[in-house]
Parts: C-alpha cells; sequence; structure tokens
C-alpha cells in the first residue's frame, strides 16, 4: 500500500515556510506571539495564565468536522507547539492537494502553547505548579479551565493533544529511541475500543503504517486516567489521540523529531478528512511495541579500568547520562554527565558507545552512582574508537 504524502516533499514545503527559522530552543512566548501576529493567521485570545500572559486560539478550514488541537500544556515540551506551528503555517500558506482536501473537510481549532507560564520556565507545570495533564477533573488552573471552556464552546468531534517525551526512550524491537509515541487514551476503566475509540485507532495506526520504514514508533500503555485531559476527552466520546515528540539520534535539537512530528499531525488530519476507517489499521496500532522510558543512555564506556592507589583492581562498564532523575526535567541542553549504571552493561543501549580498552582510568572513589564523569566523556573522545 502507497503512501497517501511525499514526506519528502513535505519536507520541502516545510524549509519554504517561516516556521522554518524557529528552533525548538529558542521557542519562548514572546516568539510565538510574533510569530502569530505577522504570518497572517486567524488568531484570537480566548483567555489568560495566572501570570496574565494571553492564550490564543487559531481558527482554519470551511468544513463541517470540528478538530481541536492544543500544544505544550506541559512547559518544557516545545516541539510539541513548533511541530502544530509547522502544520498551521503548512495549512495557510502551502496550496495543494493535501491542504485543500484537509481545509474543505475540517473545521479547525489550536490552542499553541496552553502553559505559557510553564514555558517561561521551560519548567512542565504551570506558576501554581499544578501539572494540567493531571487537572482535567479539578480545574484548578486557569488554563485547564480555558481547555475546558475551548471543548465546551467548540465540540470537537476529534483532538489531539501534543507533547514531548524525553530523550531516553525506546523499544524492545528497536536498536533507535523513539521518534514518536502515540496513544490513544481509553474512555473507562474497562479500556473499552468504543466506536469513537476505534475510528482514532484506525487513524494512529495509518499514521504509524506511513511513517514507521522512516523512524522508530512507539505506543504509550493505554491504562486509564480519569485526571487527565486526554481520556476525559475519550470519555466524552471524542476521537482523540496524543502524539509525543522524541528523539532521533544526533537530532539534538530535536529537528527531525518535530518535523515527523508535523508530518504525523498532517496525515491523521488527512486520514479524518478522508474519513476511511479500518480494521487492519486499528490492528496495526494495537500491534505497535510499547514505549520504555530509559532504556538509552547518552553513554556506555566499556572496559575502563578502576584504580586504587595508582593500581588497576578491576575493569567495569558504565552507563553515563545527563541527569534524568527528576521525571519534570527534560536533558536536552544540559551539559554535565553522571554514572548511571556500573557493570556489564555489554546489552545495554546508548546513543554513543566507546570501548575504553584499558585506556580509560577512574579512581575507586569517584566510582560512584550520579558522580559527574565530564572528564571520562572527553578523554574518550579523543582515546577512543566508537563501537
Amino acid at each position: 500500500m502507497s503512501s497517501s504524502i511525499d514526506i519528502k516533499v513535505i519536507f520541502s514545503d516545510f524549509s519554504q515556510l517561516n516556521s522554518s527559522k524557529i528552533h525548538r530552543q529558542s521557542l519562548d512566548y514572546k516568539l510565538l506571539v510574533d510569530f502569530l501576529r505577522t504570518n497572517h493567521f486567524d488568531f484570537t485570545t480566548i483567555g489568560q495564565s495566572i501570570e496574565k500572559r494571553s492564550i490564543f486560539r487559531v481558527s482554519l478550514g470551511t468544513g463541517s468536522t470540528p478538530v481541536m488541537l492544543w500544544s505544550q500544556m506541559h512547559g518544557n515540551e516545545p516541539s510539541s507547539t513548533l511541530a502544530l506551528l509547522k502544520v498551521l503555517d503548512y495549512l495557510t500558506h502551502i496550496d495543494n492537494h493535501i491542504s485543500q482536501r484537509i481545509l474543505s473537510q475540517l473545521k479547525i481549532l489550536a490552542i499553541p502553547m496552553l502553559n505559557p507560564d510553564g514555558a517561561v520556565r521551560r519548567q512542565r507545570r504551570n506558576a501554581w505548579q499544578i501539572d494540567l495533564n493531571r487537572d482535567a477533573l479539578k480545574l484548578t488552573a486557569p488554563e485547564s479551565r480555558v481547555l475546558r471552556e475551548t471543548f465546551e464552546n467548540f465540540k470537537p468531534q476529534w483532538a489531539f493533544n501534543l507533547h514531548d517525551q524525553e530523550i531516553y526512550y525506546g523499544t524492545a524491537n528497536s536498536p533507535e529511541p523513539t521518534a514518536l509515541a502515540l496513544l490513544v487514551p481509553s474512555a473507562d476503566p474497562q479500556v473499552q475500543a468504543l466506536e469513537q475509540r476505534f475510528e482514532a485507532m484506525s487513524v494512529a495506526g495509518k499514521i504509524a503504517f506511513e511513517l514507521i520504514s522512516h523512524i522508530n514508533i512507539a505506543k504509550y500503555n493505554d491504562s486509564y486516567m480519569p485526571t487527565a485531559f486526554g481520556d476525559w476527552f475519550s470519555s466524552n466520546k471524542v476521537r482523540t489521540i496524543l502524539i509525543e515528540t522524541g528523539y532521533m539520534r544526533q537530532d539534538h535539537d530535536r529537528f527531525w523529531a518535530t518535523n515527523y512530528a508535523a508530518v504525523a499531525i498532517l496525515l491523521g488530519l488527512l486520514h479524518i478528512a478522508n474519513k476511511q476507517f479500518e480494521q487492519k489499521f486499528v490492528d496495526f496500532y494495537e500491534d505497535l511495541p510499547l514505549n520504555i522510558k530509559h532504556k538509552f543512555f547518552d553513554f556506555v564506556l566499556k572496559n575502563v579500568d578502576v584504580v586504587n592507589n595508582g593500581q588497576k583492581i578491576f575493569s567495569t562498564d558504565l552507563g553515563i547520562s545527563r541527569d534524568r532523575r527528576d521525571k519534570d526535567h527534560f536533558t536536552d541542553y544540559d551539559t554535565d554527565y553522571l554514572i548511571f549504571d556500573i557493570g556489564d552493561l555489554r546489552f545495554a543501549a546508548s546513543f554513543e558507545t566507546f570501548d575504553c580498552q584499558g585506556k580509560i582510568k577512574i579512581d575507586l572513589k569517584e566510582l560512584k552512582l550520579y558522580e559527574n564523569v565530564n572528564h571520562l566523556i572527553e578523554a574518550c573522545v579523543h582515546k577512543t574508537d566508537k563501537n
């Protein structure tokens, strides 16, 4: 079965758009506001954050099927917003059969950067330290109430909940990190496949089918979480798809992963517009490998000599990563590397592996979990060969 789009052509189109000039690391609230104002989007303010930053709605499309998308409800997840901006930019400024089909069939409402206060701080939670994605029932945060009120006014039939995930995820069946992870959230504790969820799984399966030859794609566990917005949307019979932008090797600003996330959103919108929901794609979604947290280290250093009083006492392997102990913190731009495992790591996955072969030494006093070993990384780069 051939793909419904040519990914290389889409990437070429992306490169012509103003959104291609935005980098993940530099995307902040001010840049978002400037971008919306200068690129001819139909947008309006729909609410304010705790610190009185405006939350915006972008509208496009003349179709009869309402689709709602939101990004960056976690402030430290800018790839989700950048992927959404690429899609909005594409649909607004690229006139072809893809944009024509989507805009003629769908009525789109997008909320880029739901959590601007968190985005300013580069933190997951909002200014009151509320995790918006655990606030779907209590609605403590004004940002959560904006999302709920938008749902009630717009009455979407479909929803896309857009996130980033940390870089260390992988799957059991691939040596590559997870570039995209998908989830069709449960609508109830029994995780039943209702009609709406069947259609959402079909679309998610089609997205995965068309991209899986290019990147590693995983599926999140779909255990019911009633305080999460995706599950709440599903429980209200909205066909909901969560897309998490992950990581690809040597993709340090997540440029390619973000582009693939944007393509995934476009594919999802196109398949919704075409209204063809097939069991085989539900099966394809269900068969996706589960996402595994902390599968990867940044580095594995093999055969490091451990010395005491200048004498070698044994050799070991070291699993080294940036500090990922805080689940709310993403390490993309951190520069300190710590020991996360010690021992036989011959089967461990890493972004880079060096066989030190006795050329690198560590003192027994330094051989501790979470010890900073930047100096070992620098020595490995100069003295050893990559595997």
